[in-house]
């Protein structure tokens, strides 16, 4: 993966064949709706507390209904265009795209943990992982990966002019 981050705060993303394939199926995997378990809910006596978490929830829901919503138009639409060499992918990312898809990532990546059970560092790198299990382990990691790249090429590598920013591996 190729980032370079553009004059007008957006970013110039190139993957080949194979990331793409992964970037693509994680933003299908989202846009499908992954299930998330629901948070843990807090209850409280006080009815004005009870119902600003309420108005909250709605909130959270509304926008995540939202990025799947963008998620699924986004991969619809193919949002990307061939290099001259045809094996890699292009995306021109404008600065709310690339926020956008800080989010998706972020949220698909919480929403593996909450599937896993919620396992602390540790757990992740000694547990004995399920064959069911390890989609959720496979697209935890890649999402964190993604992620990564993309925050490296926001905060100072790959700025334009910068050699050594123009390629970002994991």
């Amino acid at each position: 993966m190729k980032a370079r981050r553009l004059d007008d705060g957006g970013m110039s993303v190139i993957l080949d064949h194979r990331e793409w394939r992964i970037f693509s199926a994680l933003l299908a995997q989202y846009a499908s709706g992954l299930d998330r378990p629901p948070p843990p809910s807090h209850s409280s006596k006080d009815p004005l507390i009870e119902e600003s978490n309420t108005w909250l929830r709605e909130m959270q829901a509304t926008h995540r209904q939202n990025l799947v919503k963008r998620a699924a138009t986004w991969l619809e639409t193919g949002s990307s265009s061939s290099t001259e060499d045809s094996s890699q992918k292009m995306l021109r990312l404008s600065g709310h795209d690339v926020e956008w898809m800080l989010q998706v990532f972020n949220d698909l990546r919480v929403s593996h943990w909450m599937l896993l059970g919620c396992p602390n560092e540790v757990d992740l790198k000694g547990e004995k992982w399920t064959e069911a299990q390890l989609p959720s382990v496979w697209s935890m990691g890649l999402c964190g990966m993604f992620q990564s790249l993309l925050l490296q090429a926001l905060n100072g590598s790959g700025k334009p002019g910068d050699p050594s920013g123009d390629e970002l591996t994991p």
